[in-house]
């Protein structure tokens, strides 16, 4: 990470871009042993904590933001199985984002995947996402030795499990 703090939780020196939430988890595992949501929003409750701000403590707003979260939770259950004569059924996402479809214009915004199914842009939006997850995962597991060895065993694993079902 760039700039901000270096601070130490358990034997561990991290570098955090956001001092006050790195400052806080320390605090927390020190204290209780685990860092949790609910353990940040009591810490954060107090007006003077430098947290405080950037929760929204309005209960009616935050009610109405916690219902979009809900829902697309829901948006993101709704699951179809797609049936094709050569591969096993594979259950995916009936709805698929649009930030997913590369448009960043209404990124909570959602389309019916048969209305992009076999779409070329569609398969190279997957690849383009394949592509950030996988760096996703490369930096998440950074500290890991060997990232790209495990990689390949999980992939080969999948492969066998794809041909025992077939």
């Amino acid at each position: 990470m760039s700039g901000g703090l270096v601070t130490r939780i358990g034997n561990v020196e991290l570098s955090a871009s956001d001092s006050i939430v790195a400052i806080e988890a320390a605090k927390l595992w020190e204290r209780e042993g685990e860092v949790s949501p609910e353990g940040i929003l009591t810490v954060a409750a107090a007006p003077e904590h430098p947290l405080h701000d950037r929760f929204e403590w309005d209960d009616s707003l935050a009610a109405v933001e916690y219902r979009r979260t809900q829902a697309l939770a829901l948006i993101r259950s709704v699951r179809v199985t797609v049936l094709a004569p050569d591969r096993p059924p594979v259950e995916i996402r009936a709805l698929v984002s649009k930030r997913d479809l590369g448009d960043e214009s209404k990124p909570y915004s959602y389309v019916p995947i048969e209305a992009i199914a076999g779409s070329t842009a569609h398969q190279l939006s997957l690849r383009e996402r394949l592509h950030r997850d996988v760096r996703t995962m490369q930096k998440r597991y950074s500290s890991m030795s060997g990232f790209f060895d495990a990689l390949d065993e999980v992939i080969a694993e999948v492969r066998q499990e794809r041909l025992e079902i077939e």
